[in-house]
């Protein structure tokens, strides 16, 4: 199970995904595992990015807002003009959102729902738009069929 995770965090990682390295660190740690050398490799490359931006910095510049934009850019957090709606805090809070509604329309067509009204009810108990909580759920259903 160790090792799938493993594969399908690398698999991530090299989709852009900036939590992955992350999750196999953390994972590696607790189980004692060694750390593979892609996660390290990123490390390097996050240590040395920092330490860049932190040498160009003078010390009218050090503020903390400017040091998390610093982080955040050289950890992969942020897009900085590379298309895409946010940045990956948002883009996991929006996956968990859609994950969440997805299986509360789940339920309630376990419950004898028909899917529509179910999307509709998901809707406004979440507060979420209609047409957002049935793409997510509609994104589920073609991902189980695949």
């Amino acid at each position: 199970m160790i090792d799938e995770q493993r594969s399908y965090s690398e698999k991530k990682h090299f989709q852009g995904d900036p939590f992955a390295a992350w999750q196999v660190w953390f994972v590696a740690r607790q189980y004692k595992r060694p750390i593979p050398d892609w996660v390290l490799s990123h490390f390097d490359s996050v240590s040395e990015a920092i330490a860049v931006e932190i040498r160009r910095l003078s010390g009218r510049d050090r503020s903390q807002a400017r040091a998390l934009s610093i982080l955040g850019r050289a950890v992969g957090f942020r897009n900085d003009g590379r298309g895409g709606r946010g940045d990956a805090f948002s883009k996991q809070k929006r996956a968990h959102r859609d994950a969440d509604a997805s299986a509360l329309v789940g339920q309630l067509i376990g419950h004898g729902w028909q899917p529509k009204a179910a999307i509709i009810e998901v809707a406004r108990a979440t507060n979420v738009s209609v047409a957002t909580v049935s793409r997510a759920y509609y994104h589920v259903i073609r991902r189980k069929s695949q």
